[in-house]
């Protein structure tokens, strides 16, 4: 894989993460063995949101539900 594609599939990962935090949609559980080519679409492909969670927001903070947890994440980080 050249350096090219190598970026290019970065930033269709980043594109992926910002499309599912822009919906409220965390994924929770981002690593190598989640990001795969498809050959039928050209691209690399974020897979397996069976750990994801919905985000919104209450007052400053944000606050993520998911199956297993809540968590609260300050503004601080959100906002950065």
């Amino acid at each position: 894989m050249s350096d090219r594609e190598k970026i290019v599939g970065c930033l269709g990962l980043v594109s992926a993460l910002l499309w599912t935090h822009d919906h409220g949609i965390v994924h929770q559980d981002l690593h190598k063995s989640n990001i795969v080519y498809s050959v039928d679409r050209s691209q690399w492909v974020l897979i397996d949101f069976g750990n994801a969670a919905w985000a919104k927001t209450e007052g400053k903070d944000t606050v993520i539900k998911g199956a297993r947890r809540q968590v609260y994440c300050s503004h601080a980080v959100t906002n950065w």
